[in-house]
């Protein structure tokens, strides 16, 4: 957890985090969460996404920050574009 616990996450807090998370963000189903991995805590949001060979943290959110709806977006939307094409990657693997 944020503070450093140990906590057990159950059903009914996974249920209740994601019930939170669509309640503050109503367009959520809007967002693209392509090439992204989402991690949701209860006060704040951290964005990963995947490299060709490993998965980089793009950065986080706070939820309590005036404006993380829009920092959430962004960081998806920055993740969608770095997408590797299959052309891509066999360029990367020849440079290798």
């Amino acid at each position: 957890m944020e503070d450093g616990s140990v906590r057990r996450i159950t059903e009914s807090i996974t249920i209740e985090m994601l019930r939170r998370f669509k309640q503050e963000y109503p367009a959520w189903s809007e967002l693209a969460f392509r090439n992204s991995v989402i991690e949701l805590q209860p006060r704040y949001i951290y964005v990963s996404h995947f490299e060709v060979d490993s998965v980089k943290r793009t950065g986080f959110v706070d939820r309590l920050t005036s404006g993380w709806q829009r920092d959430l977006k962004q960081m998806l939307e920055v993740n969608t574009s770095r997408i590797y094409g299959l052309d891509e990657i066999k360029k990367l693997l020849e440079v290798q």
